[in-house]
């Protein structure tokens, strides 16, 4: 019994204690078990099955319908306990045990295990109704599902229940994007059983792919309308009403069905997840008490346990039940994915990668997993990673919009803009009438400067949504630097006009006016704003400039006291004299004037967020300003100013990757604001991702050449663009005397490490990588530079391999890195490894020419000559310089010659000159090895060969060669064999090798297998007296006279050498 079942065992008879002192007979208790079973009695079909199983340990039956029970209920832990007890109790019994179980592993994402479990269904029960269906949703990529479309059109041919076979064949073909056939497959399953659930439940999500809600909706009414009062379906009708803005609709139908079925955890867990998203934290809190009081492990109730202590804040008591979930669950894909997120919102990226990982290493496919790595790689600047893995998922997920809208990002995070808005605009075609794809669209032609492209973007936006604010801020923007002042204000009088006055639309009135030069209007205008939302930060921010620049700051602080003498207590003008105050640079002033505000009202976010920049940027009290920052953070979840000002602290407390996922966050609500996208900027550069901090720091200097921090990132983008390749003496003093000044610089580390490689001078190269990596420990690029470092020039192997599987580890994604652990995998005799290595980096980054001709090298290492000869070529015809050309063209010529035994005899001192050059060259020493076959001089070739094995272990050719030429020396029959076996998976076709299996069989005295084998050989080789001399023995051995007699006279024929003639002769004497 398992320690799961003997737990739960424990626990249910403790549970059930009265019931035990019930004088009844097993029998009644298993009758009125299943009475109330079939009436969906469900507690109390579990007393009496409980009953059943105490008093018969071994009742299949009894575990089987308790399983059944808790899958019904939504306790699924539990249930898999007691469906693997039944299923071990009766292995070969009841398929739907087995359907159940597969289903529970599909859940799970143990997809292998499913799959099992529903052969085993569809075997042994053809016209099971659940089996079909959960054979489609088992499918991920292309190949899987057409060869399962496949199977379920043999099996409806074959009798398979027809209307489960056509809703399977329908979800095929939706992700085959046939949706057409889908919508006649769910239609022909309907017309045979018109109350089929499952029919209206995928055509439900057909109508949903098409955007079809009206007609989603009826279907779901419909799958509902014909399910049991457990079913999901219900609940999975409840659910799209509230999703679809019918919340109090969707909660009635909640209601009603805990009300009719109160053990039905499945909508519990629709409420509980409901007062979640409506931040009711605490009903939440008390529905997930109630269900795990009754079932401690509930996984899906764990996870709601954790997400509801995120949501209340508290990321160490969510992390704590997330981890305490992993323990219970260590196979659950969902658990990692789910610890992955608290580990996001702790801020704690490496982590979650982690998480990330291992529930990828559980179930390969799956998306959200893999949405939020690319997600995290994005925040990281690893775009690289992201392009890679993302592109693999929409390949496999083409209706996955969320992978497309990541890898769009990724796509213009790089610079990518054409690949973005090829994106983008296939999603305006799928969904012509969701604006968010129009509106992404213009930002990026924002970001291209192509201002007039962007404009009719945002245009269109509005059309398509008019309270769309976003857009109408970026037209009003776009007018602002066109200077069409008239256009920008007609289009907010008219919105102004309809009662939708928000302080948004007053700030935005308000920079019209700035830019007019009409301070009067804009301080109005902003007072507004003000007085309709009092924390609003930014209109306190405009309105002290405006103070500032019209020279009325001290009125204004002047008419602001006053106001404070008639009402201390005023916040409003104790936020705008702090924010005054700020922007004159009395930052003394500006402290007491927050801190006073605060005193009166703790939870005024806009002045904690201000007074936390101020302790952090003036007064050097970071952990007083975190704290500050933090609380105005957690008052203020979504707001992008508060995400910047606390990912700027921890920026300068140094914790980069956890700053750089809060200012993205701004940047990304904020794109106009230029110190903002400095700091992200900033972020990539301390992490050693350049490309996005250049990008980042050049869109700050581009929106405003003047902002607090343009000097800083003037300084920073210098330094990306130095060239180690080609930075001279001067170059290489700049960087040591910013070295001096910023030891923490690792961009400007970097660089000077490539110039102090490229001069020779290695050690100090690495010591400038070491230092770079203590400033930022998981920077993966650094490592794998420093790796190569060690390998090619300081001689150190086993810390070069273990820095680049450390690079590797973080980040898998990123081909250079791949590239360079193959490289030195190669370097540590790691051929086969090495060549998987290179082959993932060349299909995630095909042709790159630095890296070619090592995939070449790692080919060659295992016999695939052919390939590694084109790749060399195609290299060198490429004409690119690089470090390694003088080796692959020896490389080539040395194969060329090796392939001509004749030439290769001739251009003897050039091998030998190759050799001499490269004593490790393998390719030369076949040519000479192919020379000593020229000459018949076996032994040399033999040893040749050896020494090619000695260096290439995996080599296949030299191991063809050595079978062949061991052949004729009994003592080597087992190395003959094993090589001629190796062999054969690459030359399976070669009559050398067959000739060779079939002498060491006849010598083992396997003659039947010898005789097979030199018949075989004989056709590739008819001319050779030694294959008919052994096949003529091996027929003698089988005392097949007539064709012995005739194989053994054809050996003779064609002069069979002296050493096997008598023997041959003595034979034929015999059989005449």
């Amino acid at each position: 019994m398992s320690k799961d079942f003997q737990r739960t065992f424990n626990w249910v008879a403790v549970l059930f204690l009265a019931t035990a002192a019930v004088s009844c007979t097993q029998q009644s208790h298993l009758k009125r078990a299943d009475r109330y079973f079939q009436l969906e009695d469900y507690d109390h079909a579990e007393v009496e099955y409980i009953n059943v199983i105490r008093k018969d340990p071994k009742n299949a039956h009894g575990f089987a319908n308790l399983g059944a029970i808790y899958v019904e209920q939504g306790r699924f832990s539990r249930a898999f306990t007691f469906l693997s007890r039944a299923r071990e109790l009766d292995p070969t019994g009841d398929p739907g045990i087995h359907m159940k179980i597969g289903s529970l592993y599909f859940s799970a994402g143990r997809m292998k295990e499913a799959q099992e479990e529903v052969k085993y269904v569809l075997e042994k029960r053809p016209q099971d109704q659940d089996a079909p269906m959960l054979l489609a949703d088992l499918a991920s990529t292309s190949q899987e599902v057409e060869q399962t479309r496949q199977a379920l059109q043999k099996l409806l041919a074959a009798g398979g229940y027809k209307p489960a076979c056509e809703v399977a064949i329908s979800t095929l073909l939706i992700k085959q994007n046939n949706l057409k056939g889908a919508e006649e497959a769910i239609n022909r399953a309907l017309d045979i059983d018109k109350k089929f659930g499952p029919a209206y439940l995928a055509l439900a999500n057909l109508h949903l792919i098409k955007n079809e809600v009206k007609e989603a909706e009826q279907a779901l009414k419909a799958a509902a309308d014909n399910a049991s009062a457990h079913s999901p379906r219900r609940v999975r009708y409840a659910l799209f009403k509230i999703q679809h803005g019918e919340m109090e609709q969707g909660k009635v139908l909640l209601k009603a069905i805990v009300q009719k079925t109160p053990d039905n955890l499945p909508a519990w867990q629709a409420l509980a997840e409901t007062a979640l998203s409506e931040k009711q934290f605490d009903e939440a809190m008390a529905i997930i008490d109630k269900v795990l009081i009754r079932d401690p492990e509930n996984f899906d109730f764990l996870q709601l346990h954790g997400r509801t202590y995120l949501g209340k804040g508290d990321s160490a008591k969510a992390l704590a039940e997330f981890e305490k979930t992993v323990r219970l669950y260590p196979q659950s894909p969902q658990a990692f994915y789910h610890l992955a997120l608290a580990q996001m919102v702790a801020n704690d990226s490496p982590k979650a990668l982690g998480s990330l990982k291992q529930a990828l290493a559980l179930n390969r496919s799956y998306p959200e997993a893999q949405l939020l790595s690319a997600e995290i790689y994005i925040r990281s600047g690893d775009l690289n990673s992201a392009v890679a893995l993302l592109t693999q998922l929409v390949r496999q997920q083409p209706r996955l919009v969320q992978a497309q809208l990541l890898l769009a990002e990724a796509y213009r995070a790089r610079g990518n803009y054409a690949e973005a808005l090829g994106i983008y605009d296939q999603l305006r075609q799928s969904f012509p009438h969701e604006p968010q794809y129009v509106y992404k669209a213009g930002l990026t032609f924002i970001q291209m400067n192509k201002k007039e492209e962007a404009q009719k973007a945002f245009e269109k936006v509005l059309v398509m949504s008019p309270d769309n604010l976003p857009a109408l801020e970026q037209i009003v923007n776009l007018d602002i630097q066109a200077q069409d002042y008239s256009k920008a204000l007609s289009l907010l009088d008219k919105e102004m006009a309809n009662e939708k006055i928000v302080p948004e639309l007053c700030v935005l009135q308000a920079r019209i006016f700035e830019s007019q030069k009409a301070t009067q209007k804009a301080v109005a205008a902003l007072k507004r704003a003000i007085e309709l939302n009092p924390q609003m930060r930014i209109a306190y921010f405009l309105l002290a400039r405006l103070y500032m620049e019209s020279k009325q700051n001290e009125q204004a602080i002047t008419n602001l006291q006053e106001v404070m003498v008639k009402n201390p207590k005023d916040t409003s003008a104790l936020m705008m004299i702090g924010t005054i105050r700020d922007q004159e640079k009395n930052f003394a002033a500006a402290r007491d004037a927050y801190e006073k505000l605060i005193a009166i009202d703790p939870n005024f976010s806009a002045a904690l967020n201000n007074l936390a920049y101020l302790y952090s940027e003036h007064f050097n009290q970071l952990d007083k300003a975190l704290e500050m920052a933090r609380r105005a953070r957690e008052l203020m979840v979504y707001d992008p100013s508060t995400a910047d000002t606390l990912g700027w602290i921890l920026f300068k407390k140094a914790q980069y990757a956890a700053a750089l996922t809060l200012n993205r966050e701004a940047a990304d609500k904020l794109p106009g604001e230029p110190e903002i996208q400095f700091h992200v900027g900033m972020g990539y550069y301390m992490l050693g991702k350049e490309e996005s901090a250049r990008l980042y720091l050049q869109r700050a200097l581009q929106l405003k050449s003047d902002f607090f921090g343009h000097e800083e990132a003037s300084l920073r983008l210098s330094i990306l663009a130095i060239d180690p390749k080609s930075g001279g003496d001067d170059v290489q003093s700049k960087l040591e005397k910013r070295i001096a000044d910023q030891p923490e610089d690792e961009v400007a580390l970097c660089r000077l490490a490539g110039i102090y490689e490229r001069t020779g001078a290695f050690q100090k190269a690495a010591d400038a990588y070491q230092k770079a990596l203590k400033t930022s420990p998981d920077n993966a690029k650094v490592m794998a530079s420093l790796a190569l470092l060690y390998s090619d020039h300081l001689n150190n192997q086993q810390k070069a391999l273990e820095l680049a599987k450390n690079a590797h580890s973080l980040s898998p994604e990123d081909a250079d890195i791949s590239g360079a652990l193959g490289h030195i995998a190669f370097l540590s005799r790691d051929y086969k490894w090495s060549l998987s290595l290179l082959q993932e980096a060349d299909q995630k980054s095909p042709g790159n020419v630095g890296r070619q001709f090592d995939y070449a090298k790692a080919l060659y290492s295992v016999g695939h000559v052919e390939e590694a000869t084109g790749i060399i070529q195609k290299t060198l015809q490429s004409g690119a310089a690089t470090a390694q050309a003088e080796e692959a063209k020896r490389w080539l010529e040395m194969i060329n010659l090796a392939a001509n035994p004749t030439q290769a005899l001739k251009e003897t001192p050039r091998i030998e000159a190759a050799l001499k050059a490269d004593a490790g060259c393998v390719p030369a020493l076949v040519a000479v090895a192919a020379g000593f076959e020229q000459k018949a001089d076996a032994a040399s070739a033999r040893k040749s060969y050896e020494k090619v094995l000695e260096l290439f272990p995996e080599f296949i050719p030299a191991k063809r060669k050595l079978a062949m030429l061991y052949s004729d020396d009994p003592a080597k029959d087992n190395q003959t064999y094993e090589m001629a076996v190796q062999a054969r998976e690459l030359f399976r076709n070669d009559p050398g090798l067959t000739k060779a299996l079939g002498i060491v069989a006849y010598r083992k005295g396997d003659y039947t297998k010898s005789t097979e084998l030199l018949k075989e050989s004989a056709k590739g080789l008819s001319d050779d007296a030694g294959v008919l001399y052994y096949l003529g023995m091996s027929q003698y051995k089988l005392k097949k006279r007539v064709e012995s007699k005739a194989s053994l006279q054809h050996a003779l024929e064609l002069h069979l050498s002296t050493q096997f003639a008598s023997e041959a002769r003595r034979v034929l004497t015999e059989l005449n």
